[in-house]
C-alpha cells in the first residue's frame, strides 16, 4: 500500500509523539514544520544511494570545452541531478566497464561523443517509494524536526540513531531490486555484479 506525502509527515509526527496533520499546508506548528521539511528529508535520503525508483537516463548539453588538454568533450551537469551514478556511452553494453569522467562543478568532462548521464533525480512521487523507503524519510524528517517541535535533543539523537539503520535497510532492499540481465551466450543470469547466478528458467 502506497503513502501520500501527507500519511509520511504523519509518521514523522507519531514517532516524536505529536498529533497528525490534515495537509501539508495546515496552519499549525506541526503543519508548518511537516511542509517546510518532507522535500528536504526526502532528496537528504535520495541522495544516499542509487535508488532504482529514483534513476533516469537523459542527454547532455555540449558546453564549449575550456579543459581540452584533458578531455575532449564538456557536458552540462542535468539541473534535477541529485546524485551522479555514471555516464552512458552511445553503445552501453550490459558487462561494458565505467566511462572514464570528471565532475567539476556542474560540469562534467569526458572522452565519450553524444554522452547521456544516468543519476538519481529527486523523485518525490511517494506512490513509487517503497515502504523501507517512505520509513526512512519518515524518520529523517522526525529527526529533522526533533528539536523545532520537541526542544529535546536525546529524541533527536534518537531519531538520528532510528534513521540511520532505517535507510540502510531501504538501501539493502532496493539492491535485492535491481535488474538483471539475460545473455544470449548462456542459459544463466548475469547478476548486478556481472557474475553467473543460478538458473532460473530450468532446463
Amino acid at each position: 500500500m502506497s503513502n501520500t506525502q501527507v500519511d509520511i509527515s504523519n509518521m514523522a509526527l507519531h514517532h516524536l509523539g505529536k498529533d497528525e496533520i490534515a495537509s501539508l499546508t495546515e496552519n499549525s506548528t506541526e503543519g508548518r514544520a511537516c511542509n517546510f521539511w518532507f522535500s528536504k528529508s526526502a532528496e537528504e535520503v535520495l541522495e544516499m544511494s542509487n535508488w532504482t525508483f529514483a534513476r533516469k537516463i537523459a542527454s547532455l548539453a555540449q558546453l564549449t570545452n575550456d579543459y581540452s588538454q584533458r578531455w575532449e568533450y564538456k557536458y552540462d551537469r542535468p539541473s534535477d541531478c541529485l546524485k551522479f551514478i555514471r555516464l552512458v556511452p552511445i553503445v552501453d553494453p550490459v558487462d561494458g566497464g565505467p566511462v572514464e569522467v570528471q565532475m567539476l562543478g556542474t560540469s562534467i568532462y569526458s572522452n565519450e561523443v553524444d554522452a547521456a548521464a544516468e543519476y538519481v533525480y529527486p523523485n518525490l512521487s511517494t506512490t513509487s517509494w517503497p515502504s523501507q523507503f517512505s520509513l526512512a524519510v519518515s524518520l529523517v524528517m522526525a529527526r529533522n524536526m526533533a528539536m523545532k517541535l520537541t526542544r529535546k535533543g536525546a529524541l533527536f539523537n534518537n531519531m538520528h540513531a532510528l534513521a540511520e539503520r532505517a535507510v540502510y535497510r531501504a538501501v539493502e532492499y532496493d539492491a535485492n531490486q535491481e535488474v538483471t540481465y539475460w545473455t544470449a551466450e548462456s542459459d544463466f543470469l548475469v547478476d548486478r555484479n556481472g557474475g553467473p547466478s543460478t538458473n532460473v528458467w530450468g532446463d
